[in-house]
């Protein structure tokens, strides 16, 4: 009892200082980026405001920065988090039982595969989503800065319906890249899980016949389904992380631009 008292007081406090740390780097990074991104605007000739409207410039610099200030901060402290704790499980279920354990290790290529083939379509997904964010917000922008003119020309029901038709592909993009990613939670879950059912199912038979106590079995099942489930969040996060790096190649566009 007292050693679990003070694993959980180890646990709280470095779940603690893992948010504190990772959230606080996430804004730190975020707000160098911003204005980072604002100086270099403040450089580029008149020829690109010409030809770039003022709301897709705005939606890249808070929009496109906010997806990377998630990853950056919370996502990527969840990946590590999971990842460190399928790292100790992995090394209890060896101290449990060998044979099982390297069943285990069969099974992770079968979850990375989901990982790494569909998270490239959902960072393509995410970089197509963010383009229908940035019209709304150019809309939005253009629209209210000359309401006057708008307004003058009584040209209010033709906005509303052009905003209506940005905001509505900006949701059918949106839910498409949802799709993606829950495709890919679901999937990595079920591999995950399944592989537990099968070890649980050979451990069986060698509980039965004497080779393994049912302590030990209980362990490893315990054991492996904190690897399960690490899977899950760590294919989650990879999602986010795609998400981010569609995010990432319009900040980059914007950076790269020379000035003449």
């Amino acid at each position: 009892l007292v050693g679990l008292v003070a694993s959980a007081s180890v646990l709280s406090i470095a779940t603690y200082a893992r948010f504190y740390l990772m959230m606080s780097t996430g804004e730190r990074v975020i707000a160098d980026l911003r204005r980072a991104l604002y100086d270099h605007v403040l450089t580029l000739s008149p020829r690109f405001f010409d030809a770039t409207r003022t709301g897709e410039v705005i939606s890249r610099i808070t929009n496109d920065t906010t997806q990377l200030q998630m990853v950056i901060g919370f996502g990527f402290s969840m990946f590590v988090r999971n990842a460190l704790m399928m790292i100790g499980a992995a090394v209890l279920l060896f101290i449990t039982s060998v044979k099982l354990a390297a069943l285990v290790l069969v099974g992770v290529p079968a979850t990375l595969i989901p990982i790494l083939l569909p998270g490239r379509r959902v960072r393509r997904l995410s970089r197509d989503n963010q383009d229908p964010v940035a019209d709304v917000s150019a809309h939005v922008d253009e629209s209210i800065h000359e309401i006057r003119t708008v307004q003058a020309y009584t040209h209010e029901g033709r906005e509303r319906d052009l905003f209506a038709d940005r905001v509505e592909a900006a949701f059918r993009s949106g839910v498409a890249r949802v799709h993606q990613k829950a495709w890919l939670i679901a999937l990595v879950m079920f591999i995950a899980f399944s592989a537990v059912a099968v070890i649980l199912w050979i451990g069986g038979h060698d509980v039965a016949a004497g080779a393994m106590s049912v302590g030990e079995l209980s362990a490893f099942v315990f054991y492996a389904g904190i690897v399960a489930s690490g899977a899950g969040t760590v294919s989650e996060v990879w999602g986010e992380i795609q998400r981010a790096a569609g995010a990432t190649e319009r900040l980059m566009e914007i950076l790269d631009m020379r000035p003449e």
